[in-house]
């Protein structure tokens, strides 16, 4: 067929339409889970609602002072190695050998016991 009406010896290939790639749905991101441990290091408020948590006022002492059955501490003596009733935020298991930062894993301890185990 001349005149250009017919079939061209070689067709066009069109390729089958694609469908556009699947995006996946995200989110907010992910925030950093939060480290209790330095959050009672950083925040007084944080500190003050975990220590009335686990400990309870001594019977006989003027408010303020406050147990975990074995020591006396105050609020206001945490971080204080030079006070009898100083106490730092302690972990149960150390991080080094599995134990983690939650609240399950720390207790108030006296200064001197806890910076004299460091590591054991």
């Amino acid at each position: 067929m001349l005149g250009g009406l017919g079939a061209s010896p070689n067709p066009v290939r069109r390729s089958p339409l694609r469908s556009p790639p699947k995006l996946e749905a995200k989110g907010p991101p992910k925030a950093a889970p939060i480290n209790f441990y330095r959050k009672l290091q950083t925040d007084p408020l944080t500190r003050a609602k975990w220590f009335d948590e686990v400990t309870w006022q001594v019977q006989n002492y003027p408010p303020g002072y406050r147990t975990d059955g074995v020591y006396i501490y105050t609020l206001a003596a945490y971080g204080d190695p030079d006070s009898p009733f100083g106490w730092d935020v302690d972990h149960i298991r150390p991080v080094e050998r599995g134990g983690g930062d939650e609240a399950s894993n720390l207790r108030p301890l006296r200064c001197s016991i806890n910076r004299g185990h460091r590591g054991r």
